[in-house]
């Protein structure tokens, strides 16, 4: 491996490197000679300078294998029953994003240059790429938690609209006021609405409401803290006991 600092990647903008890393990763998906240099730097870009532009183009050249891994992980029948598979995805690369983030990482060895200091030290492109994935097995192993747990204690489902229940007696309306009631925050009340009342998709959402809700990960982020907090809310418990 030659040194990913080196004089011919420095010269380049963050583009550049992006363009030699797609035909790169072409030679290698060819089984053909190829040089992960530029890969590797374009990551470390991203990781240790925080460049918005790398991070942006690392995503676009390396989100299709992230999704990939979606469909190849041992609880994917499960959980894409759920969501997206473009969601968990989404979701490995911000958790790939903070976990790397200099204020979460350990101290590194002296010597190691300034810019790559206080962060996970990767020297290859497979230490990055295994720790992207670990990170989506992180999602996909919550997911299967979070699902289980719902399950055992019969929590909301957003799959389902909260004001059907012919046990209920009470009106459609007095259980949404309660939902209502029990989130304070604006955006949190639409999501909750959005979700639950006319029963659309993550994906539908950002359509919808883009202002709002820009990513299907920012709301599949959302909707587990609106979950949390109904399922504590002691009045829509107690509503939930008459039921």
């Amino acid at each position: 491996m030659v040194d990913a600092s080196s004089d011919d990647l420095v010269g380049m903008d963050a583009r550049q490197l992006a363009q030699r890393c797609t035909a790169e990763q072409q030679r290698y998906h060819q089984r053909q000679p190829s040089d992960d240099r530029y890969c590797l730097e374009l990551f470390l870009r991203a990781i240790y300078r925080r460049d918005e532009i790398a991070w942006s183009l690392v995503y676009q050249q390396f989100f299709g294998t992230v999704l990939a891994w979606v469909h190849q992980h041992p609880c994917a029948n499960l959980v894409l029953a759920h969501e997206e598979p473009d969601t968990y995805a989404s979701e490995a690369f911000s958790r790939f994003w903070v976990a790397t983030h200099p204020t979460h990482a350990p101290p590194q060895p002296a010597g190691t240059p300034a810019i790559y200091m206080s962060t996970p030290r990767f020297l290859t492109l497979a230490s990055i790429l295994a720790y992207l994935k670990h990170c989506l097995n992180g999602v996909m192993l919550d997911k299967m938690r979070w699902l289980q747990a719902r399950q055992r204690e019969g929590p909301l489902d957003p799959s389902i609209s909260l004001p059907a229940s012919e046990k209920s007696d009470q009106s459609a309306q007095e259980l949404w006021a309660l939902v209502e009631r029990a989130l304070p925050d604006r955006r949190e009340r639409r999501l909750a609405y959005l979700l639950f009342v006319l029963e659309m998709k993550p994906r539908e959402i950002v359509q919808h409401a883009p202002h709002d809700f820009s990513t299907a990960q920012e709301v599949y982020r959302l909707t587990r803290n609106i979950l949390d907090r109904l399922r504590r809310n002691p009045a829509l418990l107690l509503w939930r006991e008459g039921d």
